[in-house]
């Protein structure tokens, strides 16, 4: 990674926040700086992604980083910077659940000698190094989905790292695992949220093969970009933006009055 980070500040904002997160494996919570890019952006495909943040020195957030990021976001930056995390298209994550070899994978890195198309046809043995937690490090993947709460407690460490809590007690009682238990399943949040349950900000989805269109990604970084905001920057700029949009709003009503006038005359002609 290099030593400095730049985002483009003409296509993103870049959000700072601190979260802490819970690392099953150590069993200890962890809390950096993290820089976040907001929007979200469509992606090809979760490999797509994927590479495009390694190549900028950059990567797609973990399913935790996602969870206590997005919470940290909504506390520091208020409801419309949240809008971004749980509005839209659902977004890719750098958690893996891959069934064949019965992992939780994180931090994962691809050869950069395999085009992309052949990592797209099997992403597990394009990986050059990654983060891997299997039996042995008592992770199991859950068999089927279900409310969390509901679920074996022999897979609460898989819990405990897709949420980044040491205590999954404490998630809603709503808060919701699906899964399609076989293959290669890169983890979706902010999946649409279909009983009406506020499920877009807790839910885990991993239904969906790394070839998958239609969800977004975003970046993260854990060295300052000169270009991050602060939420008084942001608040200003939430200003700035109902300014302008309330003067297009005049501008456009000072444009149509004229052809209102004129169908208004047109109609008390014809009656």
């Amino acid at each position: 990674m290099p030593a400095t980070v730049e985002i483009p500040a003409a296509k993103h904002l870049v959000l700072a926040v601190e979260p802490r997160i819970y690392d099953a494996p150590t069993r200890a919570y962890r809390s950096n700086m993290l820089y976040f890019t907001s929007p979200k952006e469509l992606a090809d495909s979760w490999v797509s992604a994927m590479l495009m943040a390694q190549r900028s020195g950059l990567w797609v957030p973990l399913s935790a980083e996602w969870y206590q990021g997005r919470d940290c976001v909504l506390e520091r930056y208020g409801e419309a910077a949240e809008k971004d995390f749980v509005g839209g298209a659902p977004e890719w994550t750098g958690t893996v659940l891959d069934y064949e070899h019965e992992e939780l994978l994180e931090s994962i890195r691809f050869r950069e000698d395999v085009p992309e198309d052949e990592i797209l046809e099997d992403p597990y043995s394009c990986i050059k190094s990654a983060t891997r937690l299997g039996a042995k490090d008592g992770f199991f993947l859950p068999d089927k989905g279900g409310e969390v709460k509901a679920l074996s407690p022999r897979y609460r460490k898989t819990i405990q790292q897709l949420w980044g809590l040491g205590n999954p007690e404490k998630l809603p009682d709503h808060a919701y695992l699906g899964i399609y238990a076989n293959g290669f399943r890169p983890v979706v949040r902010g999946l649409r949220d279909w009983l009406g349950r506020g499920g877009r900000r807790v839910d885990v989805a991993a239904h969906f093969g790394p070839a998958s269109r239609g969800f977004a990604a975003r970046f993260v970084t854990d060295i300052g970009p000169k270009n991050a905001i602060t939420p008084a920057e942001y608040r200003e700029l939430e200003v700035g933006f109902a300014r302008e949009e309330a003067e297009a709003k005049a501008l456009m009503e000072a444009r149509l009055k004229p052809l209102r006038e004129e169908l208004d005359a047109a109609i008390v002609l014809l009656g």
